[in-house]
């Protein structure tokens, strides 16, 4: 095999800085070059595809509903969406779509998935710069989070709930869990406030790691990333699924492109998601979980769309005639906004690169899938 060249700038004062693949932490690998000026950044290389599980091969060949366990594993920390869009895909492509409840309870762990995620990122940010404060509230509040996810549905990370044509089973201590995300509201509110008040952070953030609008459109951003940047795009406007058509969903933006506009991005995602949440508990439809599958067609393949807590995640899924799964593409959140990185990256000092990182929040696995 040949080895990896990274191109290099040259000039005068001109060093490099690697990075990885292998990092403190709990992190996956993905090696990062630096090349600088003083303390200026003038250019990042960005080499990943350390992770290759061959995910999509793994699924061929089985049935369609085994394909839900594979699909749930592609990515921890978003493991909902990445099922849900498997299964709206083959559902799709029966021609049935899940009952209303099950509709109901898939968007209601959509918005548990986004408010973890969204919380623990914007702590993440303050740990970036250490802001102690932030950080220790963000992963506070991201455990009392996870440990509602366990009480409602069994599982800190939203696993063995979907099904195709439904959701395996009832969730549980509805009540405890409304009560519980009223009080989360509000220490998260005090959290916010306590971070965007503080001048040490707002210098840290502001002008920081900006992806310009036209960079985003470029290369296709989804998520947070772009609408920081000025795009509307949210799947959950643009491809409804589940219970959101009945919902308002509003597209939150902001111009800058910056650090403080992905995190305010993450923030107002975050309060939206709460009132989405009581909304879809005030109106759970009765009814049945599960629906059984129309025929699947052999060789048609369909495709299904999530707004997952980092951007648009799409399944494509084609059957054979003996109903198992022929070929399975994914693209994730994290393959479309991985490119756009190293432009946000470049006129900054070294030790902002952990803050820009941590701003887009982006997994290395379910990248190479």
């Amino acid at each position: 095999p040949h080895p990896f060249v990274y191109p290099r700038v040259e000039g005068e004062g001109v060093f490099d800085v690697p990075v990885g693949p292998i990092h403190a932490g709990v992190i996956e690998p993905g090696h990062f070059v630096f090349s600088g000026a003083g303390e200026r950044i003038l250019k990042l290389e960005a080499r990943l595809f350390f992770t290759h599980r061959g995910i999509e091969k793994l699924a061929e060949g089985q049935p369609v509903a085994q394909g839900v366990f594979v699909a749930e594993r592609i990515c921890g920390v978003c493991a909902f969406s990445h099922s849900t869009a498997y299964v709206q895909a083959v559902e799709a492509l029966a021609g049935t779509p899940a009952p209303p409840r099950a509709q109901a309870i898939r968007t209601l762990l959509l918005e548990f998935e986004r408010l973890y995620n969204h919380i623990g990122d914007v702590g993440n940010i303050c740990a970036g710069i250490g802001f102690a404060p932030g950080s220790s509230a963000g992963a506070r509040l991201k455990e009392r989070l996870q440990e509602l996810n366990e009480v409602v549905t069994g599982h800190r990370f939203l696993r063995g709930i979907n099904c195709v044509g439904g959701v395996r089973r009832e969730l549980t201590n509805l009540p405890h869990a409304a009560a519980q995300l009223r009080v989360i509201k509000t220490e998260f509110a005090q959290m916010v406030d306590v971070m965007l008040n503080s001048d040490s952070v707002r210098q840290r953030l502001d002008g920081t790691g900006v992806l310009a609008a036209a960079v985003a459109e470029a290369f296709g951003a989804v998520g947070v990333a772009a609408r920081a940047s000025g795009s509307r795009r949210d799947s959950r406007i643009y491809h409804p699924h589940g219970l959101y058509p009945a919902l308002a969903v509003q597209a939150t933006t902001r111009q800058q492109g910056d650090v403080r506009a992905r995190t305010e991005v993450r923030i107002q995602e975050a309060q939206q998601a709460f009132r989405l949440v009581a909304e879809v508990l005030d109106r759970l439809p009765d009814g049945p979980l599960t629906v059984p599958l129309g025929p699947l067609p052999a060789y048609h393949g369909a495709l299904g769309r999530v707004e997952s807590p980092r951007g648009e995640t799409a399944h494509w899924v084609m059957v054979a005639p003996d109903g198992t799964i022929y070929r399975y593409r994914v693209r994730s959140a994290p393959y479309a906004n991985w490119p756009v990185v190293p432009f946000a990256v470049p006129g900054n000092m070294v030790p902002d690169f952990p803050l820009i990182n941590k701003s887009f929040e982006l997994c290395y696995a379910c990248c190479d899938r």
